[in-house]
């Protein structure tokens, strides 16, 4: 019968005297299965009795649910494990999950404490709260050829767990997923999962070996939040978001590698990173979300690239670390009087040639004492041959070349500015600034 006729029939049975009754419609190879909709033949496994705690070893050893069940001389589709359906069973050791259970109920394994194995072969199926709440000892669990994702909140505190692999087939991690899991120490995404769920693998304080898939294109809010042994994480080149608190208190991390495929980076998402050494800034990023690595007191310099349009409130709050800020945008971003809270404001802003000023006149940016020019674009572009050309104190000094040697000079912008012939050596009187100096096939940056 249906739990909605087994509570009727307490009804009536109160009325008409003491009779017994169960809440699971029948029992098959040792399970116990309650008939959901007798018209659409489905049926879901529920404990014996009338409640959870009525029996405490009705499921022992190693049990595997069967797709479909013959009852009655009619084939009832398996696809339902109900609400704390094996709970309190101490002596369960492992759970084989067929791919035909599409929901898991709440509490379904609570309190199996003797659990060490899961087999999860659900093609798509959602879970409960705390399905395992209290399986201390799940130390394993394997997940099959057939399933395409893993339910939000379904492994979640698990502390048992140790390593986890994530097959190819798998598509999405659910919310959840595996948070608070920790004893997790390594986990493989496979190269099929394209997203991760929010928290997914939150508060997972001892994972310390990431490997993320590379069809992955999305890491979803907290899902490494407060993940503490986490040292080093390579985010895959298809990866195009990284969402509000995406690494949020990772303190032991020292590196990400951020591909150039990050498009949006959330906020918060490394905030407290205070291991942090170093990131580049991809270069589809136009705007630094509010704190995004605000309190990561390790870092020492940062570069923005030119197309960096805003940089939010808090976005390096508490960053006392910095050394160095370069900003390669001619004109200053956009920030708030905020943004660098709390960060030395006498340490070198490098900005772009002939930008000092307009940073010096912009509002909160003029906070900075020591802006300056960034030279580290006066670089050598091409060096073939034997020839020297240096600048010193105004005049460009040219040396080793041929006998009636042309050299000609350029602005940064490819105007021509000065040509000429010479003979092994020339010095050549300009105002100060940086030139093109091209003598033969060799082209030149130098600074006078």
């Amino acid at each position: 019968m249906s739990r909605v006729l087994y509570r009727l029939c307490v009804v009536v049975a109160s009325l008409v005297g003491c009779i017994e009754l169960y809440a699971h419609d029948f029992e098959a190879d040792g399970i116990y299965y309650d008939i959901i909709d007798s018209d659409e033949k489905t049926i879901e496994v529920t404990y014996q009795g009338n409640s959870y705690d009525e029996y405490s070893a009705e499921y022992s050893g190693v049990i595997y649910i069967p797709a479909t069940v013959s009852h009655e001389d009619v084939v009832y589709d398996v696809v339902s494990i109900s609400d704390y359906a094996f709970a309190e069973n101490l002596a369960l050791e492992e759970i084989d999950i067929p791919s035909s259970i599409a929901t898991i109920g709440n509490y379904a394994f609570k309190g199996c404490n003797d659990l060490k194995m899961v087999r999860f072969n659900a093609v798509r199926c959602t879970s409960g709260a705390y399905v395992f709440d209290g399986c201390n000892n799940l130390s394993a669990i394997e997940i099959g050829s057939s399933v395409i994702s893993i339910p939000g909140g379904l492994f979640s505190g698990c502390i048992g767990l140790s390593e986890v692999v994530i097959p190819d087939n798998v598509k999405t991690i659910g919310n959840g997923s595996f948070s608070s899991c920790v004893g997790l120490k390594q986990i493989t995404i496979g190269n099929g999962v394209t997203s991760i769920g929010r928290y997914a693998f939150k508060d997972c304080v001892s994972l310390s070996d990431v490997t993320i898939g590379n069809s992955v294109t999305a890491i979803n809010s907290s899902a490494f939040e407060n993940c503490t042994a986490l040292q080093v994480i390579d985010i895959p080149n298809r990866v195009t978001s990284i969402s509000d608190d995406a690494f949020k208190n990772c303190t032991a991390l020292t590196d990400v590698i951020l591909p150039s495929s990050v498009f949006e980076i959330g906020a918060y998402a490394f905030s407290g990173c205070s291991s942090l050494m170093g990131f580049t800034i991809p270069a589809r990023i136009t705007k630094i979300e509010v704190g995004t690595w605000a309190g990561c007191v390790s870092l020492k310099e940062i570069t923005f690239h030119d197309k960096i349009q805003q940089i939010g409130a808090y976005a390096f709050k508490g960053c006392t670390g910095l050394t160095a800020i370069t900003s390669q945008a001619v004109n200053p971003p956009k920030i708030a009087d905020d943004t660098f809270l709390d960060v030395d404001k006498s340490i070198p802003l490098y900005v772009p040639q002939g930008s000092v000023e307009s940073y010096r006149m912009t509002s909160y940016w003029s906070e900075f004492d020591n802006i300056k020019e960034d030279l580290s674009a006066v670089e050598k572009i091409e060096a073939e041959g034997v020839c020297e050309v240096v600048g010193c104190n105004g005049v460009l000094l040219v040396k080793g070349v041929a006998d009636d040697a042309i050299v000609t000079i350029y602005a940064l912008g490819g105007t021509l500015l000065y040509s000429t012939i010479v003979s092994e050596v020339a010095n050549i009187v300009l105002p100060h600034g940086i030139y093109l100096v091209q003598v033969g096939h060799v082209v030149e940056k130098v600074l006078l």
